[in-house]
């Protein structure tokens, strides 16, 4: 993927996983911004046309690190099943899905601020229970390794978390990415 822009949140513009991202891609326009949600949450946007122009938001994630899934989705009916909103949506355009009626905006955002998200996961696998966590749940989390990483993050805070049991949903040819890494048994 490429952006011809990429939309900053001021608190997060010095963050090192924002460097790190900025760093693929020399030749964006960056823009600083207050909030995402200025920029993703405006109305009267067109989600298909923003498609063929797709830009990336880099942002932080303010609670709720973790989300309770639907009983409907939960096919494993594990009781403690959740997932997390690390990016929000795809890079994708499948027909089928349900993103194209989720959001207003067909634009990336991603949480800069993951180790908020793997605090709040060991916190809860503190307490002695296992739980079942989709990092893939509104997105194609795979598709984005190249440049964000954070499924090889995940892989490796899932090996050291035995408790927990890790979902990582995806259609992307990017396996090579994560091939590296040796298989666990909670993924």
């Amino acid at each position: 993927m490429q952006f011809s822009h990429i939309y900053i949140e001021t608190e997060v513009w010095n963050h090192e996983r924002t460097k790190k991202i900025l760093s693929y891609f020399p030749n964006s326009k960056l823009i600083e911004i207050e909030s995402y949600k200025h920029v993703f949450n405006r109305s009267y946007q067109h989600f298909q046309a923003q498609k063929f122009f797709p830009r990336l938001i880099l942002a932080k994630k303010y609670g709720n690190f973790l989300y309770q899934g639907s009983e409907v989705t939960n096919l494993t009916r594990h009781p403690n099943f959740f997932y997390n909103t690390l990016v929000l949506n795809c890079a994708y355009n499948c027909d089928y899905c349900y993103l194209q009626g989720m959001y207003n905006s067909s634009h990336i955002v991603v949480f800069v601020n993951i180790e908020d998200f793997l605090n709040e996961t060991k916190n809860y696998l503190s307490n002695g229970k296992e739980m079942y966590l989709s990092i893939s749940y509104d997105n194609d989390i795979l598709s984005f390794e190249t440049w964000l990483g954070y499924c090889e993050i995940w892989l490796n805070f899932a090996k050291e978390n035995p408790n927990l049991i890790l979902e990582i949903r995806t259609k992307s040819t990017m396996f090579k990415k994560i091939s590296h890494i040796s298989p666990s048994p909670n993924v």
